[in-house]
């Protein structure tokens, strides 16, 4: 199941009363805006219903797994839409974030040509050079993401948990935007710095889906 939730008009008009019935069926539930108004004031009226609408799905089994990608608008850092994988196929969370990295890769090489237009034959860098620099400090598998992911495994593996690598990993792709070969490098690396444990077969150098993960 793909949704595409079309995060301009919601951020604009969740918060008029008019639409409020409209809301309550989107997100089968009556009753939406008292959940709506918990959220800190800081937090957009689409970030919201995203939210909301997320977890509904996941309340009522719609699917097991929702990894989503955010789209923006061509010439604005201001997010347009976002497209919902809804699944309960494993391996498809796995795909999606393998075809979000190559589909994002000439996303922002075209933002980036737009943005620039006649300029960039001033600039030192061509626009290609700078969408890679771009993906590396906000995409997939990016610095961030790695960190935040590594945050997400320290949470999963408190308290003595011990998980395997396919579910950890699964649980990883779903919330963040990196792929699978990403966090087999980062639990390497992890490994290395005395932070977690796993054992490995002869000659295999990263984990794979049956490895047992602990917090070292």
């Amino acid at each position: 199941m793909l949704l595409n939730f079309m995060a301009e008009p919601i951020n604009r008009h969740a918060g008029y009363v008019g639409v409020t019935d409209s809301i309550g069926d989107f997100l089968a539930d009556p009753d939406w805006k008292n959940d709506f108004d918990a959220f800190p004031s800081a937090v957009s009226n689409e970030r919201r219903i995203f939210h909301m609408l997320m977890r509904r799905m996941k309340t009522m089994l719609v699917a097991r797994y929702f990894p989503y990608i955010t789209i923006k608008r061509p010439t604005q850092d201001r997010t347009k839409m976002r497209l919902i994988l809804g699944t309960n196929s494993e391996k498809e969370v796995e795909v999606f974030r393998d075809v979000q990295e190559s589909v994002e890769k000439e996303e922002m090489k075209i933002r980036t040509n737009l943005l620039l237009g006649a300029d960039q034959q001033r600039l030192l860098f061509p626009g290609d050079h700078l969408a890679a620099i771009q993906q590396e400090r906000e995409g997939v598998g990016c610095a961030v993401h790695r960190n935040a992911s590594q945050q997400m495994l320290a949470g999963i593996l408190e308290h003595g948990a011990v998980v395997n690598f396919g579910n950890l990993s699964v649980a990883v792709m779903e919330s963040i935007p990196i792929r699978k070969t990403h966090l087999k490098k980062l639990l390497v690396d992890l490994r290395e710095e005395g932070v977690v444990h796993f054992e490995l077969p002869v000659r295999a150098r990263v984990p794979r889906d049956d490895t047992l993960i602990s917090l070292a």
